[in-house]
């Protein structure tokens, strides 16, 4: 896109204000600012008009793709945890990456703790060593997830993917119930079979 972020830093966070009028958006630039100083923000920076926002947005929306441009072999997840948690989760991630010998890029919608984490692979990481890694690796990010009252998906769904993970997030109680309530819905199973429950 040729384009760069005003600053760089460890985390990034966007904020959109809305208001009724400029001087309600003042009042509320103002107090988000002083709570960013409160926890340590090192840098604020203003989009002032409407240009400004739009690249910063845009930034934001290409995200996946230059992720992909420089890392082609990927593993993306939808992890949510409670919003007290997102920066604690997120450094788990770097831990977690660093344990599995891979990379990981965290972005997502901070304000309900979804987090779209990249687990990427590092051109120098045998493909078959990655391959037995991942299982292994998403295991761990889960449970971590379920230890800060998350979930394994915010908005993607369970699926084919992270079905055999279920057992580890969820009670047996809890998928007992999950499980009679599809049928009763869908006796038959012919309602996107085989996905989101395991057998």
């Amino acid at each position: 896109m040729g384009e760069t972020l005003p600053h760089q830093a460890g985390a990034l966070l966007l904020v959109q204000l809305d208001g009724s009028s400029e001087d309600e958006l003042f009042v509320a630039c103002e107090t988000l600012g002083g709570l960013a100083e409160t926890y340590g923000v090192l840098e604020i920076y203003s989009a002032n008009d409407a240009q400004a926002r739009h690249k910063l947005w845009r930034i934001r929306e290409a995200v996946a793709e230059a992720v992909k441009t420089l890392y082609p072999i990927q593993n993306g997840e939808d992890i949510v945890v409670p919003v007290s948690a997102v920066s604690e989760f997120v450094m788990f991630l770097h831990a977690l990456a660093e344990k599995y010998y891979c990379d990981v890029v965290s972005y997502g919608h901070a304000g309900d703790g979804n987090i779209h984490a990249r687990f990427l692979k590092r051109a120098a990481h045998d493909v078959l060593q990655w391959e037995n890694n991942l299982p292994e690796m998403l295991k761990d990010a889960y449970q971590m997830a379920a230890s800060l009252d998350g979930s394994i998906s915010g908005e993607h769904g369970i699926g084919l993917k992270r079905k055999q993970f279920l057992p580890n997030v969820l009670s047996e109680s809890e998928i007992s119930l999950m499980k009679r309530l599809k049928n009763a819905f869908d006796p038959h199973g012919i309602l996107n079979p085989g996905k989101k429950l395991p057998d």
